[in-house]
């Protein structure tokens, strides 16, 4: 009988084991289930942020292409166009020179980028060329040039007229 109860009392034990295991097993279980979910819930979150930000990238290389083209086709018409298109700063200093001034004048943007602008003009023209620029800077109207002479890269003085804008302000132009 002592045997007898022993092996009861050890099958009682593997039985209180099995059981509790068997509770264990169900609870992981449960634990597992619900972590699969919360992937799959992420996951479909995530594909939507993805999703999301695929549309974004595909419309901004959309702009970026347009901008690209429009860019282009600005640079042509400013470097094609036998017209010259100059950019000063406030105190007259070149910032910019469009190849059809180098056509004009003989002068690359290069030789005359951050150099006043009326060094070149004829000193008989520079005080009503000075004058003008003063109201220009006070007002932002266009203002028409009259005919004023500057120097050519050869020595020689040549004619220009031309039409001027006050753009300072504007930040796209900067």
């Amino acid at each position: 009988r002592v045997e007898e109860l022993e092996m009861l009392c050890a099958i009682g034990q593997q039985l209180g084991i099995a059981v509790q295991n068997a509770r264990l097993y169900q609870e992981i279980r449960k634990g597992a289930t619900e972590l699969e979910r919360r992937v799959a819930d992420r996951t479909a979150e995530v594909r939507k942020i993805n999703e999301c930000l695929e549309a974004e990238i595909v419309e901004r290389k959309k702009v970026e292409d347009a901008l690209r083209v429009s860019e282009k086709r600005f640079r042509s018409l400013i470097e094609n166009s036998l017209d010259a298109i100059s950019l000063l700063d406030a105190d007259g200093n070149v910032l910019y020179d469009s190849p059809g001034y180098e056509r004009i004048s003989g002068f690359s943007e290069n030789d005359r980028k951050g150099k006043k602008a009326f060094d070149l003009v004829h000193p008989d023209d520079r005080a009503r060329l000075t004058s003008l620029m003063s109201k220009l800077l006070r007002e932002t109207d266009q203002v028409v040039l009259s005919p004023i002479r500057v120097r050519h890269a050869d020595g020689s003085w040549r004619w220009i007229e031309g039409v001027v804008q006050n753009m300072l302000t504007d930040p796209d132009v900067h």
